[in-house]
């Protein structure tokens, strides 16, 4: 009886360790943004910098935030398709 109790308490112990590094892994997912939802809060960040550009007629800087912008579409395209 005493080894069939040590067994049990060995196996809940494994069984602890598992449920806890899952948990681990799975709250660093929860609470840490992904490379896409990260590059999609700069993307709107660009392009609000960017309406702001055109609206104050500065056109050359508008045209290089136009192609940062193209550039971040491009790239966020990429990182959707990996993880998918």
């Amino acid at each position: 009886m005493i080894m069939k109790l040590k067994d049990i308490l060995v196996m809940i112990g494994t069984i602890g360790v598992e449920i806890f590094v899952g948990l681990k892994r799975n709250t660093r997912m929860l609470f840490l943004p992904s490379p896409a939802s990260k590059l999609e809060k700069q993307l709107k960040k660009k392009m609000t910098e960017s309406v702001e550009l055109q609206r104050n007629g500065k056109i050359m800087k508008y045209a290089e935030a136009s192609k940062k912008i193209f550039d971040m579409q491009e790239e966020l395209e990429k990182l959707k398709k990996e993880n998918k």
